[in-house]
């Protein structure tokens, strides 16, 4: 994924367990997965279920 294939950004979340734009200055490198649920709603599991497809 190379920064000119980054999604437009519609909307910045804020509040207290969010904040969007920490996003800003990361700099993902190809074959990165990137897997973001929110806070207690199944992180492990979605992270399992996509090692399980991906290894």
């Amino acid at each position: 994924m190379t920064s000119r294939s980054r999604p437009e950004r519609k909307y910045i979340y804020t509040n207290m367990t969010t904040d969007s734009s920490r996003w800003d200055g990361f700099k993902p490198r190809d074959g990165d997965v990137i897997i973001s649920t929110p806070p207690k709603c199944g992180t492990t599991c979605i992270q399992m279920i996509c090692a399980l497809l991906i290894f």
